[in-house]
């Protein structure tokens, strides 16, 4: 019942951009507003766990809409706490997203590993009551190391793919899934590199500016072809 209940709501979840005025607020842990369309924003504790602020302009808008429908999906599946495992759930159905598309090219069942993301987060704790749903230390955790990838990428923005291996940074059930489907750190960077053509991301519409995504994808697959990267095959320990 709840896995059809969530199928249903990632197909009905409304995409787009936040209200501009919310684009400048930071990103804060805790409260959300419905004036800023359920983004995260409070005047309490913030996101970075050095305590500094993590502002929204700091993501792209592709990973401003993935924390946002994140949150949404804690909201309708009554879970307490904003996880990795909605990230992950998102950023596999996210519309014109990159991340699906990138592992479809690399040879990853998006199929399953969708399919298996969504019995993560229907295992998650639900509570009855409305209360917002919490930002959590492992989706902290995640944002961190993203922004701490992205830096090192030379990135102006935190992209979705950078949210994406970024979950596999952290210590929770959603990094076993991934390395369960052969998706190890250093792979996915390898197929980063290859989808934006060694470029960085210079701008809030990064993934919807990659030269073009459709001639990377193509690449990626005659890569694999050609054996420059090794199919998906099992576990990775």
């Amino acid at each position: 019942m709840r896995a059809t209940y969530l199928a249903r709501y990632m197909k009905q979840t409304v995409r787009g951009s936040p209200p501009t005025a919310c684009l400048a607020r930071p990103l804060y842990a805790g409260e959300y507003t419905e004036a800023c369309g359920g983004f995260l924003r409070s005047a309490k504790k913030p996101v970075s766990e050095s305590g500094r602020d993590m502002k929204f302009e700091r993501f792209t808008v592709k990973s401003r809409e993935a924390i946002a429908d994140s949150q949404g999906l804690a909201g309708k599946y009554g879970n307490p706490e904003i996880r990795p495992q909605h990230l992950l759930m998102v950023l596999l159905t996210q519309d014109q997203g990159v991340v699906a598309s990138l592992l479809q090219h690399i040879e990853a069942d998006v199929t399953a590993l969708t399919r298996e993301a969504a019995k993560l987060v229907d295992a998650l704790p639900n509570v009855s009551g409305g209360s917002q749903a919490k930002v959590s230390k492992q989706f902290q955790s995640v944002v961190t190391e993203a922004d701490n990838l992205a830096k090192g990428l030379g990135d102006s923005h935190i992209a979705t793919e950078v949210l994406f291996i970024a979950i596999n940074m952290v210590d929770d059930k959603p990094r076993q899934l991934m390395r369960d489907h052969g998706l190890s750190i250093d792979r996915l960077k390898e197929a980063l590199k290859i989808l934006r053509g060694g470029q960085s991301v210079s701008g809030e519409d990064a993934e919807s500016n990659y030269e073009s995504l459709e001639k990377y994808t193509r690449d990626l697959t005659q890569d694999a072809r050609d054996g420059k990267i090794d199919p998906v095959i099992g576990r990775d320990d």
